[in-house]
């Protein structure tokens, strides 16, 4: 049964990799994370503001507070308003330090790996969780993790691509919630 879960998730996966979905090719970049960050501002409660700064490498980070940073290199590999919607709440994710971590291992079953490591799990979930309730498509988030993986093996990426896939599978499962 679980095998046959995942098969119809990776089926689900593949339509929305083929779906673009929000495409915001050709906009310019301050407006379109002001944009995002607006939206995802009314689900955190507290203003986001967004800083991009010219630099290739695809980063992203936080300030206390919710100063967003976000590098050209990163808007480059997040070719929707879905997909910069789950990094911008991914690092809010770090900014409010979201107390749910071991309800999302318990979904997940993830128990050993690195604290880092955990952590970043926990903020890809809570930002999809917050892109989510903006109205962003979660799915997004597993597509931007795929594109990462593709980049840079250093950061996890392949752990966090695994875990989101589990949780997104598991999340919409009635199977799951009703054992």
């Amino acid at each position: 049964m679980t095998r046959l879960r995942l098969t119809i998730f990776l089926i689900i996966l593949a339509i929305v990799f083929v779906c673009e979905g929000n495409s915001f090719a050709g906009s310019n970049a301050a407006n379109r994370a002001s944009g995002v960050a607006k939206q995802l501002s009314k689900i955190v409660g507290f203003d986001i503001n967004v800083i991009i700064i010219n630099d290739k490498t695809p980063e992203a980070y936080v300030y206390p507070g919710g100063t967003v940073v976000l590098t050209k290199g990163i808007l480059d590999i997040a070719k929707t308003n879905d997909e910069l919607a789950f990094i911008i709440g991914h690092e809010i994710a770090h900014a409010i330090h979201d107390n749910n971590q071991e309800a999302i291992f318990q979904i997940i079953g993830d128990h050993n790996l690195p604290e880092q490591v955990r952590r970043e799990i926990q903020a890809d979930i809570s930002g999809m969780l917050y892109a989510e309730k903006a109205g962003f498509n979660p799915f997004a988030s597993v597509k931007l993790l795929a594109k990462m993986v593709k980049k840079d093996s250093f950061h996890s990426f392949d752990e966090r691509f695994e875990a989101m896939s589990r949780f997104l599978s598991n999340k919409w499962d009635p199977y799951y919630w009703s054992e």
